[in-house]
């Protein structure tokens, strides 16, 4: 009889970052890429900075740094931001800056070949900074193709 694997939070995210890392396409493909040649974005969507969530992020993305030189992270916490889904379907217009073209940038920059997600669950459902952010991708549609295609 085997002994049972105990898995705790800190070896489950860097067991996951480092499967996502390792099917990156221009790492399994490149001879030997250029130090931070490759990005991973981490999105916290956490109502609260810098806590559990910031923390499992921080994690992963270290997981991540460890296969390879070539890729460099980046933590982008949503709380605080303004990600206004109304803004996205025209539906009223916010009197705060708009926060989430900036999110978007991050996000489709072409050195960016991963984007992990992190936040609490709340009544079996993703934090709301998180679950703005997803209604905002709506402006993803109908724009010349899906401009997260590709990236893991």
């Amino acid at each position: 009889m085997s002994t049972p694997l105990h898995l705790n939070r800190r070896s489950f995210l860097g067991a996951a970052a480092l499967s996502a890392a390792a099917s990156l396409p221009s790492l399994s493909h490149a001879a030997v890429p250029a130090a931070g040649s490759v990005r991973i974005v981490g999105l916290v969507g956490s109502l609260r900075k810098g806590k559990t969530s910031y923390k499992a992020m921080q994690l992963a993305l270290e997981a991540a740094r460890s296969v390879s030189p070539a890729i460099a992270t980046e933590v982008v916490e949503l709380s605080g931001l303004n990600l206004d889904p109304y803004v996205a379907v025209n539906a009223k217009r916010s009197d705060r800056p708009d926060d989430f073209p900036a999110v978007r940038e991050k996000l489709v920059a072409p050195d960016v070949y991963g984007v992990l997600m992190a936040s609490p669950v709340y009544m079996g459902l993703v934090a709301s900074p998180l679950k703005d952010l997803f209604e905002r991708m709506a402006a993803f549609r109908g724009r010349g193709g899906f401009p997260l295609r590709n990236k893991v």
